[in-house]
């Protein structure tokens, strides 16, 4: 039984769409193994972005709002990724592309 996090992208206070397509395919996969998925948003004051997905379906949406995750540098949104996946028990990470 997988446990998705699906990582939500945004720009500029807007919720990407390719989001709603990692999103889309995390309910698929969990509808069908009997799994769940959750939705991750990093940045800072994304709040209002976390509460538009919270209507999609997940289990959880996770907020990691920081002033030092206002600008996607890889190697901070990595570590906040990675202790997620192993608090969470994260068995797929699913991302917009």
């Amino acid at each position: 039984m997988p446990n998705i996090l699906v990582i939500a992208e945004h720009e500029a206070g807007q919720l990407k769409l390719a989001t709603l397509s990692a999103v889309a395919f995390a309910r698929k996969v969990s509808s069908e193994t009997s799994g769940q998925f959750e939705i991750l948003v990093m940045g800072q004051e994304v709040s209002s972005i976390a509460e538009l997905l919270r209507s999609y379906g997940a289990s959880a949406v996770l907020l990691a709002d920081h002033a030092q995750l206002r600008h996607p540098v890889s190697d901070k949104y990595a570590q906040v990724i990675a202790d997620l996946v192993t608090q969470r028990g994260v068995t797929m990470v699913a991302a917009p592309a």
